[in-house]
C-alpha cells in the first residue's frame, strides 16, 4: 500500500486532529460535552482574547459542527471571535450509549443549556456567548430560547435561515418552488428540470406526512437552488471555499461515523420536526437577535425570516436579506455575512 494512501486512510480512522493550540489569539482546542450517555465534542477555534464566543448550531438534522467551518467566512469571524462548533447528540463526530428515544428536539436543547454552562466554566464567566443557529440549528436554537431561563446563559441569538415552524414551511415551500419553476420554464431556463420538480412537489397536497417527505421536499428545493445559481441568480462558491466544504465534510471528520450518524439522527428526529411549530412562542424571546436569510432561499423561504423577525419579542432585533444567496449566504455571500455579523456583535 502506498505511503500516501496509507496516510489519507490513518486521518480518516483518526477523525480529528490530536494537534491543540491553547494560543489565545489563536485558539484549537477541543472540549466534551458528556451528559445522559453521550459523548459530544465541540472544537473551538478563533481569538478568545476577545471574551467573545459563538456557539455554532450546525443544521440537519444529521450535520456536524466541523462541516460548518468553511473557509472565508468563518476564517474572517475566528479572526475576531472564538467559534464553537459543536457535534450535537447523536449527530458528527458524537459517541456514547444512549436510546433512540434520546433523539429528540427537549433532549438536545437539554445538552445545549449543559453545553454553555461548559464553556463558561471553562473560559471564564465574563465571556460573552452568542449561539448561531443554520437551518435545523435555527430550530434548534428557537426551542432552546423559547425556554425562558436559558436566555440567562447567551448575550444574543444569530438566527440562518432557521426552520422554527415546519407546517408554515412546508405551507410556503411547496407553492414557492412551484412559482420560481413556471418562471423558469417560461424564460425557457431548465424546463425539463423544473418541470419534474413540479411533477415531484404535486403530490404534496395537504400536510408533511412523514420524516421521508421532508427530506424528499430538501432535496429538491436545494436542487433548484442549485439550477438558479448556475444561472446566476446566486453568487457562486469560490473555488477556496468549495475546497473548504469537501475537506470539512471528508477529512475533518471521520465520514463514515458521520455519515452514519446522520442518518439515524434524521430519520428519527424528521418526524419530531415535521410536527414542530414554535411560531406561537418566539415573543417569549427577549435576548438581542439577528436574523440573516438569503433571497433565494428556498429550502426554508424568508416568509419564516419575516416571521420571526415580526414576532419574535425583543425590540433589540435586526433582519438583513442577502440578495444575492440561498440557504447558505455564508457560501453566496461570504464577506458581507461575516461582516453582517461582526458588526452587529460589535454594536452587543
Amino acid at each position: 500500500m502506498p505511503a500516501a494512501f496509507r496516510l489519507l486512510i490513518f486521518a480518516l480512522i483518526l477523525g480529528v486532529s490530536a494537534c491543540q493550540s491553547h494560543d489565545p489569539e489563536n485558539l484549537e482546542e477541543v472540549i466534551y460535552l458528556r451528559k445522559d450517555g453521550a459523548d459530544m465534542p465541540a472544537y473551538i477555534y478563533g481569538n478568545a482574547t476577545s471574551k467573545t464566543f459563538i456557539l455554532v448550531l450546525h443544521g440537519g438534522p444529521g450535520g456536524s459542527g466541523l462541516g460548518y467551518r468553511l473557509g472565508t467566512y468563518s476564517d474572517l469571524l475566528e479572526e475576531q471571535f472564538a467559534v464553537v462548533y459543536w457535534d450535537q447528540r447523536g449527530q458528527g463526530m458524537s459517541q456514547g450509549q444512549y436510546n433512540s428515544s434520546d433523539l429528540m428536539i427537549q433532549t438536545i436543547t437539554e445538552d445545549l443549556a449543559e453545553l454553555c454552562l461548559l464553556i463558561h466554566q471553562e473560559y471564564g464567566p465574563d465571556i460573552r456567548l452568542f449561539l448561531m443557529g443554520h437551518s435545523w440549528g435555527g430550530t434548534l436554537g428557537t426551542a432552546f430560547l423559547v425556554q425562558e431561563e436559558n436566555q440567562l446563559l447567551v448575550d444574543g441569538w444569530i438566527d440562518i435561515a432557521g426552520a422554527h415552524d415546519f407546517p408554515e414551511l412546508f405551507r410556503t415551500q411547496v407553492p414557492l418552488v412551484d412559482s420560481i419553476a413556471d418562471e423558469q420554464i417560461s424564460l425557457g431556463n431548465d424546463a425539463v428540470f423544473w418541470n419534474q420538480v413540479k411533477t415531484g412537489i404535486g403530490e404534496f397536497q395537504e400536510d408533511l406526512s412523514a420524516g421521508n417527505d421532508l427530506i424528499f421536499l430538501n432535496q429538491k428545493a436545494n436542487e433548484a437552488e442549485t439550477y438558479l445559481r448556475n444561472r446566476g441568480y446566486t453568487d457562486p462558491i469560490s473555488d477556496k471555499d468549495q475546497n473548504k466544504v469537501f475537506t470539512s465534510n471528508y477529512f475533518a471528520n471521520n465520514p463514515l461515523v458521520v455519515s452514519t450518524n446522520g442518518l439515524h439522527t434524521s430519520l428519527v428526529l424528521n418526524d419530531e420536526l415535521i410536527k414542530t411549530s414554535l411560531t406561537d412562542q418566539l415573543a417569549s424571546i427577549k435576548v438581542p437577535s439577528l436574523i440573516l436569510w438569503g433571497a433565494y432561499d428556498l429550502v426554508v423561504p424568508s416568509k419564516l425570516g419575516e416571521d420571526a423577525f415580526e414576532l419574535i419579542g425583543t425590540e433589540d432585533k435586526e433582519y438583513i436579506i442577502f440578495s444575492a444567496s440561498g440557504h447558505s449566504p455564508m457560501l453566496n455571500e461570504p464577506v458581507l455575512f461575516s461582516g453582517a455579523i461582526i458588526d452587529w456583535i460589535g454594536e452587543h
